[in-house]
């Protein structure tokens, strides 16, 4: 006899365990030192976790950004990274964040209509940079790339545009180019931001339309094009404080994050939020 699994969990039940399992790959951590500045060790502080799901594209200087937190504030921080797309759906199916930080500003606005966030907790953090990367290969000699160039190109490789926020740029670059439909056999979609970089950086697939942030991350200074802002719908990278959650503790992380956390934003591929209008933080319940 077969049994459904739908007859074992309610379907509820079953998304959420789901969910739990795929989170389990994504999670690391960033721990702080036993001993807080100015002080001796908080029993209290220290047993104290932030739970963050962030975008990859922002993932590496989410990084550095935690890890000065961990240090002031003594609270260990679980980074937990994919596509805006999937980590957003892992929200609406009970995934344990206290924090979500999206590469774009749909997806926070979907969760506070769901009733999942606070709503006076959606603000931008940072904007994404769109760049057209073209390593030297084959014909191509290397040198910053032109942008008609990219009809030239044998394979383009860019973010899926139904979960990654930097494939819907790429897809509206085309677009605006006239070249979305003509190129449809030469894309190759990555699963996110990440994987759209990989397949460039590993010379699988000649060039890419990618997040800035990741190249610099990968130490390329070369062979890439800013693409102009103009060209492509802004990139606002929205955080938003998952209810349920550390509520407090998560809004205290968005202070730090729109304060210090701005000194980091340019030399990793991003423009700061002050390009955006401000949005005051309050305080909510955990």
């Amino acid at each position: 006899m077969e049994l459904s699994v739908s007859r074992l969990f309610p379907v509820s039940v079953f998304c959420r365990i789901l969910a739990l399992f795929l989170l389990l790959s994504l999670f690391t951590s960033v721990h702080a030192d036993p001993t807080p500045q100015g002080g001796a060790a908080n029993s209290t502080g220290a047993s104290r976790t932030l739970t963050i799901a962030v975008a990859n594209s922002f993932r590496p200087v989410a990084e550095l950004i935690a890890a000065e937190f961990s240090q002031r504030h003594n609270v260990q921080i679980q980074l937990a990274s994919a596509s805006s797309g999937v980590l957003a759906n892992q929200i609406l199916h009970g995934a344990p964040f206290d924090l979500f930080l999206s590469a774009d500003s749909a997806r926070p606005a979907l969760l506070v209509d769901r009733g999942l966030a606070y709503a006076d907790s959606r603000l931008t953090y940072a904007r994404g940079i769109l760049v057209f990367w073209w390593p030297p290969g084959g014909s191509h000699k290397g040198g910053e790339p032109r942008l008609k160039q990219l009809n030239d190109v044998s394979r383009l490789s860019i973010a899926n545009p139904r979960t990654a926020p930097y494939g819907e740029a790429a897809k509206a670059l085309l677009q605006g180019q006239g070249l979305w439909t003509s190129m449809q056999k030469r894309l190759v979609r990555g699963a996110g931001a990440s994987q759209a970089y990989q397949f460039v950086a590993s010379g699988n697939i000649a060039a890419g339309l990618l997040p800035q942030s990741l190249l610099l991350q990968g130490g390329v200074e070369h062979d890439y094009l800013v693409i102009p802002q103009e060209l492509y719908p802004p990139l606002a990278h929205q955080a938003v404080v998952i209810k349920n959650g550390k509520a407090q503790l998560a809004r205290q992380f968005l202070q730090h994050l729109l304060g210090a956390g701005q000194n980091v934003l340019a030399e990793h591929g991003f423009y700061p939020a002050a390009s955006f209008a401000s949005t005051a933080l309050h305080r909510g319940a955990d």
